[in-house]
């Protein structure tokens, strides 16, 4: 199974894609969590790697990207 999580912030430039073949939200943890060929995508930054935890604010916005593999 593939999954893709796209993610607005401010402007379109600011969008953010995710890529992988399975992802999870933590909701009490603020998180989601990616694994299996993961890929993000922001303008014309790229970046793969295994497994990606997406950290949320209180507000529900980005505050930290962790790629691991």
């Amino acid at each position: 199974m593939f999954f893709m999580l796209v993610l607005l912030l401010a402007t379109p430039a600011d969008e953010i894609r995710f890529q992988a073949d399975s992802c999870s939200y933590r909701k009490a943890m603020s998180e989601a969590v990616c694994t299996g060929r993961v890929r993000v995508r922001r303008g014309d930054a790229r970046l793969s790697c295994a497994t990606l935890t997406v950290r949320f604010d209180p507000a529900g916005k980005i505050m930290q990207l962790d790629c691991l593999g």
